[in-house]
């Protein structure tokens, strides 16, 4: 099998998983997100809060009212309960326009709340774009900010091991040298907790990613063994078989994976995908 057809396949496959097991989430998150140029100092440095105004400022006359009528109502510099009146509001407005922006307001909220909920939503927000911003400096600012407010759950409740995961995962997103650090807090979590479901996950996806077929294999075979029905880690697992040349195993857990699946559209892209292996 050529690189050229490995790739395809590998691009075919996590296209399929964004848009089903995760919804249209990459390309709804991009829209607005580069509309807006980062405002840059003398040295590089990003100023988050400019970026969000200029954002605003540059939305159609209509919208960009609303928005910064709420944004004129909160008092930024010394948050209070009373701001939570027009800080939901605007954070359900900004939700479907620019996830970063959404972000940096959810951020108040957590502020606000101080609760592990809310720092894990904010965090969330920022991690789901990570990997698709194209400057690197409001990359950058993405990945601080959700390492921020996982660290700030972690620090209410630092015994949950998602928390930790979460936070392995925006480094893996970012790429570079944080991918390693990344990988090294997933195996902690799995020291610790052997049979964790979502550590399991994102080192069997990053296994397939980096031609680790074998260690992906085993990692998804657990999540299977915990989870039969999990239709994303079986679609994974097949891929991770196919990296191995084991193409029956492979077309059976495709098979097996359909079951799950209540998606026309997907199962047929799964038929596909089967005959692309026979």
């Amino acid at each position: 099998m050529s690189k050229g057809h490995i790739v395809f396949l590998l691009v075919f496959i996590f296209t399929l998983l964004g848009l089903y097991f995760f919804g249209e989430i990459k390309p709804k998150e991009t829209r607005g997100l580069n509309q807006a140029q980062p405002q840059l100092t003398e040295s590089n440095d990003f100023d988050f809060s400019i970026y969000v105004d200029t954002w605003i400022e540059n939305l159609d006359s209509e919208r960009s009212e609303i928005i910064q009528e709420l944004v004129s109502s909160i008092n930024k510099d010394k948050l209070s309960d009373a701001d939570l009146e027009h800080l939901n509001p605007l954070v359900s407005e900004l939700d479907n326009l620019n996830s970063g922006v959404s972000g940096y307001f959810k951020e108040m909220v957590a502020e606000i709340n101080g609760d592990k909920a809310s720092w894990l939503a904010t965090g969330d927000r920022y991690a789901n774009i990570i990997g698709i911003v194209e400057n690197p400096q409001l990359r950058d600012a993405f990945k601080d900010r959700a390492l921020k407010a996982f660290e700030m759950a972690k620090i209410i409740d630092s015994s949950d091991n998602e928390i930790e995961v979460r936070i392995a995962n925006v480094y893996l997103e970012s790429g570079d040298d944080g991918v390693m650090q990344g990988v090294q807090r997933l195996l902690k979590v799995i020291e610790n907790e052997p049979d964790n479901i979502s550590a399991n996950m994102l080192l069997g996806k990053f296994g397939i990613m980096s031609g680790q077929f074998d260690k992906a294999s085993l990692r998804l075979e657990n999540v299977v063994s915990s989870q039969p029905q999990n239709a994303e880690a079986l679609f994974l697992l097949a891929e991770a078989y196919r990296g191995l040349g084991r193409k029956d195993d492979a077309v059976n857990t495709l098979l097996k994976c359909k079951e799950f699946v209540d998606d026309a559209e997907l199962e047929s892209e799964i038929d596909a995908y089967i005959e692309r292996l026979k």
